[in-house]
């Protein structure tokens, strides 16, 4: 899975799966294995929700770049089962993808989060990624 992850989807950086209390138990980086996640806000709202959720910007602790974080509890689908599912969003791939608006009269656009800091943008705004 590590060796095809760049290939099959390029807009992940990681993949893991965590605990219920957010230790990372198995990821296709093992510099982040035994790392506890538990106090993020984002597995905390995909406990409670029981639902997908994406956290707002945040560098990454194992490379230190802009990321967002997606977590999807596994009781999303088994109420007794208590792990998460997270991959790590590669916001680079996404100000690529915005660049393919480039060269449209009257089109600009940015990715925000939830508290309006830019995510992704196209090349010539990559300035704004990380600020509100």
């Amino acid at each position: 899975m590590r060796a095809s992850l760049p290939h099959n989807l390029p807009w992940i950086h990681n993949l893991l799966i965590a605990d219920g209390d957010g230790r990372v138990q198995c990821s296709t980086n093992n510099t982040l294995i035994g790392v506890n996640l538990g106090d993020r806000p984002y597995l905390k709202k995909a406990a409670s929700s029981r639902d997908i959720v994406f956290s707002d910007f945040l560098l990454a602790k194992s490379t230190n770049k802009p990321a967002v974080i997606a977590a999807y509890p596994v009781s999303a689908i088994d109420a007794d089962a208590h792990a998460f599912v997270l991959a790590s969003v590669d916001l680079d791939w996404m100000s690529k993808m915005m660049s393919n608006l480039g060269g449209r009269p009257g089109i600009s656009a940015v990715l925000i989060d939830s508290v309006g800091t830019v995510l992704a943008a196209p090349p010539d705004q990559a300035s704004m990624i990380g600020r509100p």
